[in-house]
């Protein structure tokens, strides 16, 4: 297990070039080459010689605008990703995109990646209706939005429809109750949709979604019309197990 105090180097089986701001790794064991965009080529330099985890980060936060908390979020992960060539890469690209964003989108993200796993875990525990109740005590309008906090609602969508693919099982009911929140506290008017189908063999199926300001805000999935549409109250006395049937 790499910790924040361990010390990292770059292997000499490796070899490394650096072609304008990126950079290739050709691994002499296996021959295979592997690509860095800037982020990435910018940590290797550093790791020639023996870095801690808490020496790249800080590094990192000298040259990319960017808070301390989320750079942690993205950069202590990385150590172990060294341990795999192919995590590494795929690391390095998470990494880049993050620091890419931003200021006011990377606050976004990070709000939906923590709420939409607090709701994942209260569909888990938690009858819905006592969900919602605390949901609707989260989603009050915020007084005086702070500018990093102001989104439209294609972009909150967005940052719930990103958090959903790091949060195993966050699917479509999650998505649209994280997106509800989201809004409702940016002063955006709501309206949580379920609705319920049958496929060709008989097989029911059910979907959620929300509208706003008169259209899909997120989950629109196909021909909405199939869908039968349940009248949904503040509320209503539903048992977590009756939410599995949701794609």
């Amino acid at each position: 297990m790499v910790e924040v105090n361990s010390s990292v180097v770059a292997t000499k089986k490796q070899i490394f070039s650096e072609l304008v701001g990126e950079a290739v790794i050709l691994d002499r064991k296996s021959g295979v080459y592997y690509g860095l965009n800037s982020v990435g080529a910018s940590i290797w330099n550093l790791v020639h010689q023996p870095k801690t985890v808490n020496e790249i980060r800080d590094t990192l936060l000298t040259e990319y605008f960017v808070e301390s908390s989320q750079c942690d979020r993205i950069v202590l992960p990385l150590p172990q990703a060294l341990k795999s060539n192919g995590s590494l890469r795929g690391s390095m690209k998470r990494l880049h995109k993050f620091l890419s964003l931003t200021p006011s989108d990377r606050v976004l993200l990070i709000n939906a990646l923590l709420l939409l796993g607090a709701i994942r875990l209260g569909l888990k525990l938690l009858p819905f209706q006592t969900l919602r109740r605390l949901l609707a005590r989260m989603a009050q309008p915020i007084r005086k939005l702070q500018e990093a906090e102001k989104a439209s609602v294609d972009k909150v969508a967005w940052a719930v429809m990103v958090a959903s693919h790091y949060i195993p099982g966050a699917r479509c009911l999650a998505q649209a109750l994280a997106t509800q929140v989201l809004l409702e506290r940016r002063g955006y008017p709501t309206q949580l949709r379920i609705g319920f189908t049958r496929d060709k063999g008989g097989q029911m199926s059910a979907h959620a979604w929300v509208e706003s300001e008169g259209r899909v805000a997120i989950g629109g999935a196909g021909n909405m019309a199939h869908y039968i549409v349940l009248p949904i109250q503040r509320e209503e006395g539903y048992e977590p197990n009756r939410w599995h049937l949701f794609s």
